[in-house]
């Protein structure tokens, strides 16, 4: 990847800033002055080899077609978190969901997509808390698909159990999802079974499920989730990926100054 221009956040103030990504010998660094708080120098990855190889392969899946031959860089990858709202309560969650919390509106959320994104370049991923809360969702997956960027959803899957629901999304535009998924005790057989469930009906309705993360309580939930795993690896697409990993102290904290 080629050393850029880019926006960052103050560690200090959580203000956007401009920041430029450097490659140096012995890492990729972000560079960035907050005018407030001053100077910043971060390693962001210290293997330069290896940031540079990452990449997505895009993928030919059911109606919605993608060309297999143009791979994109994870930097043309922005992500907008369209709720704070959710359907679970994970207390490892970094965003602590508020349902309460109303969410901003379709206007509000596709013109920022539409200021920070160029057509048919970016690929704009969704999120949350848990973007399938907003009723609109189908809406503004058209309404970004319609300029030409593609787009994929970080969920849960929960509400992806519904068929008719996931044939909305995919009808709007939608090619892929990432989800997050936990060992079946951590929300119970019910809810984790309507996760899997989602993620054969994404299959048959032709959303790619390009990627699974497990988190995991402790090592001994790790042959559960292989053995999982290893069956859904028969029924998925060839290219899904899959990552174990165990939770983890991050974001922001009552206790930061």
């Amino acid at each position: 990847m080629k050393d850029r221009e880019t926006l960052s956040l103050c560690h200090t103030c959580y203000r956007h800033i401009p920041a430029d990504r450097v490659t140096k010998d012995n890492g990729v660094y972000l560079i960035k002055t907050c005018p407030e708080h001053g100077h910043m120098e971060e390693c962001i990855e210290k293997d330069v080899e290896f940031y540079n190889s990452l990449i997505y392969n895009r993928v030919t899946t059911g109606k919605n077609t993608i060309d297999e031959d143009h791979d994109s860089n994870y930097e043309n990858c922005i992500l907008f978190e369209v709720t704070d709202r959710c359907n679970l309560e994970c207390p490892h969650c970094y965003h602590q969901p508020d349902n309460k919390i109303i969410d901003k509106s379709f206007d509000h959320i596709f013109k920022m997509i539409t200021e920070q994104t160029r057509p048919t370049m970016d690929t704009v991923f969704l999120t949350g808390a848990e973007c399938t809360v907003r009723k609109d969702l189908p809406e503004l997956i058209k309404a970004i698909t319609d300029r030409g960027n593609d787009v994929c959803i970080m969920t849960n899957g929960v509400k992806l159990s519904k068929r008719n629901y996931v044939k909305s999304l995919v009808d709007a535009g939608l090619k892929m999802a990432v989800l997050g998924l936990n060992h079946e005790s951590y929300q119970g057989k019910v809810v984790h079974g309507k996760q899997v469930a989602g993620i054969d009906i994404c299959n048959e309705e032709g959303m790619c499920v390009e990627k699974i993360f497990y988190t995991v309580e402790h090592i001994d939930q790790v042959d559960d989730v292989m053995e999982e795993i290893q069956a859904m690896g028969l029924k998925n697409h060839p290219r899904t990926e899959y990552r174990i990993r165990a939770g983890s102290d991050i974001g922001r904290t009552p206790d930061e100054p």
